[in-house]
């Protein structure tokens, strides 16, 4: 007899409810989910976060991405259906289609998330994914991703591209190694570059030199922890000028765990007393 944990996505992408709104949207951004398990500090499921509440919450004009957090808005979360791994997978259906996402968390003797199960997963076990079948699996993907974008009356890669690109913070999407994949119109408004002027160019040429040893030690931070502190730093802009922000940076991790992306964010700061702290901490080095 087959089990849930036989056909479940394992290792799901969680968010903490500690996390920040900016953070939320990056792994939107990142993966294209559709919803994210937010998990308190046990790294217990306590909800599920879709686009359309996450940009219900950035519309929230008194709301600052940055520094609010995801739980902020607990009053928005999908109350999550839970199925322990070890279950049979006889009236699953049944099951899933009665929750509002269509999706299952999968956990083990507690709420910590071990995986998700999703109608595409029962699809790919009708089908099976052998060679001959590859492509007929890719077309069920279709037909599923399909119907849920009708079932939601939205295009999520819509949603998050304008909320990425309407943003008013600087917000930057670079690859593991800090190469740009894309910027928004914040970065042309305020430093003068066009997405293509900076496209597949490291993210730390943005960086004047006496700012580099703490870009580093913050994409450091992030790599590791998933988020670096937001801290003041400067940007070049197109006519070598600079440009005081406050700097936010998050890894997104892929479902293998692995470090896929780095999103960077930058709110312009009040104030020219942030050069005079960096070259101070320059000539101490």
């Amino acid at each position: 007899m087959k089990h849930v944990r036989d056909l479940m996505s394992p290792k799901p992408i969680t968010c903490k409810e500690s996390a920040s709104l900016d953070d939320l949207l990056q792994v939107f951004l990142a993966t294209n989910h559709k919803f994210i398990p937010i998990v308190n500090e046990a790294e217990e499921v306590i909800g599920l976060m879709d686009e359309l509440r996450l940009v219900k919450a950035l519309g929230d004009k008194k709301t600052d991405p940055l520094t609010v957090s995801v739980k902020h808005f607990s009053n928005l979360y999908i109350e999550p259906t839970l199925i322990e791994a070890s279950a049979p997978l006889n009236g699953i259906l049944p099951m899933m289609l009665s929750t509002n996402s269509n999706r299952l968390i999968v956990v083990s003797g507690s709420r910590r998330p071990l995986g998700v199960l999703s109608p595409l997963n029962i699809l790919r076990a009708i089908v099976g994914l052998n060679p001959k079948n590859i492509a007929a699996e890719e077309k069920l993907k279709e037909t599923v991703d399909f119907a849920e974008k009708n079932w939601k009356g939205t295009d999520t890669k819509d949603i998050f591209f304008q909320a990425f690109e309407n943003s008013p913070y600087m917000m930057i999407m670079t690859d593991r190694d800090g190469k740009i994949l894309n910027s928004n119109q914040r970065i042309e408004a305020v430093l003068g570059y066009k997405t293509e002027d900076i496209l597949t160019k490291p993210i730390i040429f943005l960086f004047p030199e006496f700012a580099i040893k703490r870009y580093n030690q913050a994409v450091h931070t992030a790599k590791d922890l998933g988020k670096a502190p937001t801290e003041p730093t400067a940007l070049l802009k197109k006519n070598r000028s600079f440009e005081d922000v406050d700097m936010g940076i998050s890894a997104i991790r892929d479902e293998s765990r692995q470090i896929k992306y780095l999103s960077f964010v930058f709110r312009v700061r009040s104030g020219d007393d942030v050069h005079i702290e960096y070259i101070r901490d320059k000539k101490e080095d």
